[in-house]
């Protein structure tokens, strides 16, 4: 669901697609050959689909209670369940293949049944694509946006030669990343993603890459201060490297120094400032 904003200054939604519409893709027929299919499995083979409904509770509901997400989310998560998604695409293509089987029990002539079967199959792997297609094609159609390209575009050509540029995310990153490494605009310009400057592999890939990145430490700092979660891995989730140890790191890029900095969201919870800012 998008939201924006009304004369109030209240967010308001597209309720329409709010919780789980059925039919926002036309009749739901993905979904009801599902149900048929798992029907069909079970009184045919229930230990087989016993283990496909195993796989589909694990990859989907357990899944929901693991990784228990925040709410609300900065964008759709559905690919943390394509586990789900797959197991129940099994119980679609079971549920066809017995609507299949049922025509060739009805007619008694092979060829008919057989001509009436490819006929509907053909008709259901065509509607079905299509039917998402109308439903989605003006949402994703990209035709004439270029609000990434431009985004990257002016970042970088607002930076001075030989300049850093510091990133947060992927969304702002990736961008840069594209205009410079696919069609070589302000490759001068070093991007540094904040979020990544904390696995040693990255600072690695800044000291030795070009435009490369003359750090005031050395790969020995970096094997001692960051936290290898091979060690123990219940301790911790992700290399972390502790910048609040480090008042001294610096970025040189040409003539100028420039210490690292944050701003003001990033200073500790007791409010000390981690590190100088500009």
């Amino acid at each position: 669901p998008w939201l924006i904003t009304d004369l109030d200054g209240q967010l308001v939604g597209n309720r329409k697609l709010d919780g789980v519409d059925f039919f926002r893709y036309g009749f739901p027929l993905a979904f009801i050959f599902g149900l048929i299919g798992i029907v069909f499995h079970f009184t045919r083979d229930w230990k087989r689909a016993l283990a496909v409904l195993s796989v589909f509770l694990a990859t989907g509901i357990m899944v929901i209670l693991y990784l228990n997400q925040y709410d609300p989310q900065p964008r759709e998560r559905d690919y943390s369940y394509v586990g789900s998604f797959f197991a129940f695409s099994i119980w679609i293509g079971l549920g066809i293949a017995m609507i299949q089987e049922k025509i060739k029990d009805f007619f008694e002539d092979s060829n008919i049944s057989s001509f009436i079967s490819i006929t509907i199959s053909c008709f259901i792997f065509m509607l079905m694509p299509l039917t998402m297609l109308t439903a989605n094609y003006k949402e994703h159609n990209r035709t004439g946006n270029y609000v990434a390209w431009d985004y990257g575009y002016n970042l970088l050509n607002s930076c001075d030669p030989k300049a850093i540029l510091f990133t947060n995310g992927d969304n702002d990153t990736f961008p840069l990343w594209y205009l410079q490494e696919v069609e070589k605009i302000r490759t001068d310009v070093r991007v540094v993603n904040l979020s990544l400057l904390n696995t040693p592999w990255y600072i690695k890939q800044l000291i030795n890459d070009d435009p490369k990145l003359n750090l005031n430490f050395c790969n020995r700092t970096l094997l001692d201060d960051i936290y290898n979660i091979e060690k123990d891995p219940l301790i911790s989730t992700y290399a972390g490297y502790n910048l609040c140890a480090h008042k001294g790191m610096q970025f040189k890029q040409g003539e100028i120094d420039c210490e690292l900095n944050f701003g003001e969201s990033f200073i500790t919870e007791n409010g000390m400032d981690v590190l100088p800012r500009l």
